[in-house]
């Protein structure tokens, strides 16, 4: 008599495979996968590949409101997410977010918590997809909210002794033009 119960070939699959496999998938998918079964609960903790990207979490053309606390939940799981990271090392880190300027200490302390997981490749990105449609009172207005509010960008940096690749996209730096003159 066959059994009602075959079980699968993943099924037999050791962790450390599924753990890879996972590591393949877009974050929301390898996080979804917890719930397949009780054996895969914490899986998705140990992936060796991160990406966090905003537009999974913010849609752009909502009102400001909405985006702010989109943009928080985003951020917020983001930090929760890592603190309850298991893995021993993380292989790559794929980052995106808009608007960096309010979330500086959970920026520092995603690129801390990759740091001493002695991570290869990091990317960081603060372009926005809604800046290749410049408007130029936008733009300036942005422009003065970041001449405002300083972003020690070395922080991000100091810690990544272990890093074979670093890409670095779209973000304003402050300039006193006047050392120039």
């Amino acid at each position: 008599m066959v059994s009602r119960r075959k079980s699968d070939l993943v099924s037999n699959l050791p962790d450390c495979l599924l753990v890879t496999i996972i590591s393949l998938l877009p974050f929301k998918q390898s996080v979804q996968t917890s719930i397949l079964a009780r054996r895969w609960k914490n899986l998705c903790l140990e992936t060796t590949n991160l990406v966090f990207k905003e537009s999974e979490f913010v849609n752009l053309s909502t009102d400001t409101e909405t985006i702010k606390s989109k943009r928080s939940l985003f951020v917020s799981t983001m930090c929760q997410w890592i603190s309850s990271f298991t893995g021993e090392v993380i292989e790559s880190l794929e980052f995106s977010l808009s608007e960096p300027v309010s979330f500086e200490k959970a920026i520092v302390s995603l690129t801390e918590f990759a740091a001493s997981k002695q991570i290869k490749n990091i990317t960081i990105d603060f372009s926005s997809p809604a800046s290749r449609k410049i408007d130029v009172i936008e733009h300036l207005v942005t422009l003065m909210h970041y001449q405002n509010t300083e972003f020690d960008i070395t922080r991000i940096f100091f810690n990544l002794i272990h890093v074979r690749n670093l890409t670095i996209c779209s973000f304003l730096i402050q300039v006193d033009w006047s050392l120039y003159r």
